[in-house]
């Protein structure tokens, strides 16, 4: 069996891990008609991370986790599916990062 990384610490996990939405939060899409707001639960927009103190770190780190993202899937496609969420107002998901600066926090981020 596989089980996936978290994205904070890079410990594997098992059974018990959390989701956090790092681009469009639950509090973004309370406001969504509810058949809608289970559209934030995409990969692109997902992690799994340990229990606790990774959990954390991950809410005090939000442009981090982004990064995380647009390094793993890529600006375009994460904007693409941005837009087919259709908000009413444009939505500023990418916190100022380009593609470049994204690859290279998160490359920071793998080393650490």
């Amino acid at each position: 069996m596989l089980f996936p990384f978290c994205d904070v610490c890079g410990d594997r996990l098992s059974y018990g891990c959390d989701m956090h939405e790092s681009i469009v939060t639950k509090q973004t899409a309370r406001g969504w008609p509810k058949k809608k707001r289970g559209l934030i639960n995409h990969p692109y927009n997902c992690h799994l991370l340990c229990n606790g103190d990774c959990h954390t770190w991950a809410h005090a780190h939000p442009r981090e986790m982004v990064a995380i993202q647009i390094s793993r899937y890529g600006y375009d496609k994460i904007q693409k599916w941005i837009d087919s969420l259709e908000f009413k107002v444009p939505f500023s998901w990418h916190r100022g990062l380009d593609q470049v600066e994204a690859d290279r926090m998160a490359e920071i981020r793998r080393k650490s």
